[in-house]
């Protein structure tokens, strides 16, 4: 996955973890209230890629959004 361009070192090593910090404004519930425009859809895209990155990697690899409120 070319967001992640550091996953070919992790699968050299065979193990890995990725930490990405999200907010409730990146869940698709948060989509349909008002502000914060361009702040959901870049949380909202981020948490995508996480959930793709994590089908993706073989081996002892963890990859997280975290909401840290």
């Amino acid at each position: 996955m070319q967001a992640y361009s550091f996953i070919p070192l992790m699968e050299k090593r065979g193990y890995g973890r990725i930490i990405n910090i999200s907010s409730d404004y990146g869940a698709m519930s948060a989509m349909s209230s008002e502000g914060a425009g361009a702040y959901k859809i870049s949380k909202l895209a981020m948490n995508a890629l996480t959930r793709m990155a994590e089908t993706e990697v073989r081996g002892d690899f963890k990859i997280y959004a975290v909401d840290p409120c």
